[in-house]
């Protein structure tokens, strides 16, 4: 079962919501909250084998997380091992385009516009379709 690592900056509240509805869909996700805990004596070591293990990178994409240090470190980590991104724009950006380039991908990087909460089943359904198309299948 495909696992798929969630890159976002902590505070961002639609985080939890898309997490649980990719894990009723049957995907295994690696979650910092989950996976790195109190008193763990390396966090990024932590990370490190999260992102070695994963199958493709969710992007939880907000204004706050293309400029955090940690998330444009797991976006570099990921493209390094060719695993697929999966860029999902959470808040209004004015410009996309400059925010997929701070996080450390190109402008043309497909996202896809999750500001919209009445419009999540559809879009969710988009991206199961389009991780299915990555090769990223749940048998």
């Amino acid at each position: 079962m495909p696992l798929l690592f969630i890159s976002y900056k902590r505070g961002t509240s639609a985080v939890g919501g898309i997490k649980a509805r990719i894990e009723r869909a049957g995907y295994r996700t690696w979650f910092d909250r989950d996976e790195i805990h109190l008193g763990d004596p390396d966090w990024r070591a932590r990370i490190d084998t999260g992102l070695e293990r994963c199958d493709g990178l969710i992007l939880m994409l907000t204004a706050a997380a293309a400029a955090s240090e940690p998330v444009q470190y797991e976006v570099a980590q990921a493209l390094k091992r060719e695993e697929p991104i999966f860029p999902l724009v959470l808040e209004h950006l004015d410009d996309w385009g400059a925010a997929l380039t701070q996080v450390g991908l190109t402008p043309s990087q497909h996202a896809e516009d999750f500001t919209d909460v009445a419009q999540w089943d559809a879009q969710i359904e988009r991206l199961l379709r389009d991780l299915v198309k990555q090769g990223l299948r749940v048998t």
